[in-house]
């Protein structure tokens, strides 16, 4: 559990600021239930002194982000200590947006099977092409084919390595890392996955090889995703 605390300081010129802290970063043992998320969110609280100074608490849509709200208003009364389950809550704004698009119903709009006839794009310009491949789509099955077991991990961590060690990817080469998937309850996912495979891969660089994929991004479609972003 990570909590940002938002409040209000004296600055060094001693006008009044916003101050935004991350206080807490903990891990919650067992179920993330609204129960044992209110218990660890309150002890947090406490030790911080900061209890009976809550204004408003910031949570996504997720149900037990709801129980967690009721369990917190039980525990604060308890402790005499006022604070309501929804007058004290801000529901996540950039989280409301993203299930609104995830809940468009396809039945309401009717595309045409040819981006052509939808985008103001000649038929014969190669970007076509691109858009028919879905190279979101590509990438998607390019993460799956990297991280479909350990050894598939591992292995694209040592191509990383050994192309490092040998220059392959420049002189300052690539940051140890693996490709993300794309999660459709985290907002700006797509937008992560998309920038952590441009990060990876390196269009056209000798030595980025992965063997047990014919999965390819290379030229203009890693251009066409690198401008998607």
């Amino acid at each position: 559990m990570a909590i940002t605390a938002h409040f209000m300081s004296f600055g060094i010129n001693g006008q009044v600021t916003m101050t935004t802290r991350l206080v807490a970063f903990r891990y919650v043992p067992g179920s993330h239930s609204g129960q044992n998320l209110a218990k660890v969110f309150v002890a947090i609280l406490k030790e911080l002194g900061i209890f009976n100074r809550i204004g408003m608490v910031t949570l996504d849509n997720a149900s037990n982000c709801g129980s967690m709200m009721e369990f917190v208003a039980l525990l604060l009364r308890d402790m005499g200590v006022y604070f309501d389950k929804e007058g004290n809550r801000i529901r996540c704004f950039p989280h409301i947006i993203n299930l609104a698009d995830q809940d468009d119903d396809d039945d309401d709009f009717e595309f045409d099977d040819d981006p052509a006839t939808q985008l103001d794009i000649e038929a014969d310009d190669p970007y076509m092409e691109i858009l028919r491949d879905d190279v979101v789509a590509v990438a998607h099955h390019l993460i799956s084919a990297c991280r479909a077991s350990g050894p598939r991990r591992e292995d694209f961590k040592n191509t990383i390595v050994e192309g490092n060690a040998s220059g392959a990817f420049g002189d300052d080469g690539l940051p140890v890392l693996t490709l993300l998937r794309e999660m459709e309850i985290r907002w700006s996912s797509t937008y992560l996955m998309i920038d952590r495979v441009l990060l990876l891969y390196p269009g056209g660089q000798p030595g980025f090889q992965l063997e047990r994929s014919n999965l390819d991004l290379v030229n203009q479609k890693y251009t066409f995703l690198s401008e998607l972003r």
